[in-house]
């Protein structure tokens, strides 16, 4: 993910989290409130659209118009036909949710290993929490790849190493072609 040239890429490319901030991408999704409040002057350098939880921004007092706020069940692992509402309990997620809602064709996840790492430095404010909560959220996109293939959109997941199973994967390379 780090050397891939995302410009390579067909259609919208939505940064979850602090891929927004290392990659080159056109919106940005996170559910979190420390990585929003610890990224917030990135965000407003970028002015691009950004879809944050209704929460993650309850100590931030600014709403640009680029800016567009979400509730999200977070006990709930089904993907919502709603903008305003998703649902689920990672950012990846809320991210798959918000691409399904423009029901694309194709849905291409890069990065979404589900490993206990990112291809990115990892947070300064965030805590070592194991990775039990990966393992555990990559089994909750079986729901969401059913609906997917109910609605006519193919889901591909260019990792070999991702713990989400829910979906083909294939190689970057294929990716790109």
């Amino acid at each position: 993910m780090r050397h891939l040239d995302l410009s390579r890429l067909p259609g919208t490319v939505i940064g979850v989290n602090d891929s927004f901030v290392h990659a080159e991408c056109d919106i940005c999704v996170s559910m979190d409130r420390l990585w929003t409040e610890n990224r917030w002057a990135a965000l407003v350098d970028e002015t691009k659209p950004t879809y944050l939880r209704d929460v993650a921004v309850k100590n931030i007092g600014d709403r640009p118009e680029w800016l567009n706020l979400f509730t999200c069940d977070v006990t709930k692992h089904d993907l919502t036909e709603d903008w305003g509402s998703v649902h689920g309990d990672n950012s990846a997620f809320c991210a798959l949710n918000l691409a399904y809602l423009a029901r694309p064709k194709k849905i291409f996840l890069f990065g979404f290993d589900m490993s206990g790492g990112y291809w990115y430095p990892t947070y300064s404010w965030q805590a070592n929490k194991g990775d039990g909560r990966f393992r555990a959220w990559a089994k909750e996109f079986g729901t969401g790849a059913r609906q997917c293939i109910k609605a006519g959109i193919e889901v591909l997941n260019v990792s070999q190493v991702s713990q989400i199973t829910a979906f083909k994967k294939i190689s970057q390379e294929e990716a790109l072609t």
